[in-house]
């Protein structure tokens, strides 16, 4: 299966580690950007066919957790699987998360190889994992 994700990230350096670790360990991946929730939600909602969301939380004009809740209010996009990748890792922002209707939440790994091996293991679990359709 080949997986087109979406990352929604508004810092540079993160979608550079992310560009960089994707060549890296999935040089076939799929992938769009989008610098925060606005455009993301304005991208899928135009039929951007992303199977993967991974989503910053703390972003200008619409933040993560906004996003989470913008997709699961939508029906045509709502079933799509939300991860969300912060550097916080405070118990009441991951458990809002998954309130929201987040499906998983990362802690963003220290460094390019902690990176890679993130990223490895997602890619291995969704790519095994059936998707919803549409």
């Amino acid at each position: 299966m080949s997986l087109h994700i979406l990352l929604v990230e508004d810092e540079s350096t993160d979608r550079i580690i992310f560009e960089s670790a994707q060549k890296h360990v999935a040089p076939d991946l799929k992938y769009s950007m989008a610098a925060d929730g606005k455009d993301a939600l304005d991208m899928l909602n135009d039929g951007l066919a992303a199977d993967i969301i991974l989503v910053d939380i703390r972003m200008p004009r619409l933040d993560g957790k906004s996003l989470i809740k913008h997709i699961r209010a939508t029906e045509k996009i709502a079933a799509k699987p939300v991860i969300v990748m912060s550097t916080s890792d405070n118990p009441t922002e991951v458990r809002e998360c998954y309130l929201n209707g987040a499906n998983a939440y990362f802690v963003k790994p220290a460094g390019f190889d902690a990176y890679c091996q993130m990223l490895r293991r997602l890619l291995n679990f969704w790519n095994h994992t059936e998707m919803p359709s549409g």
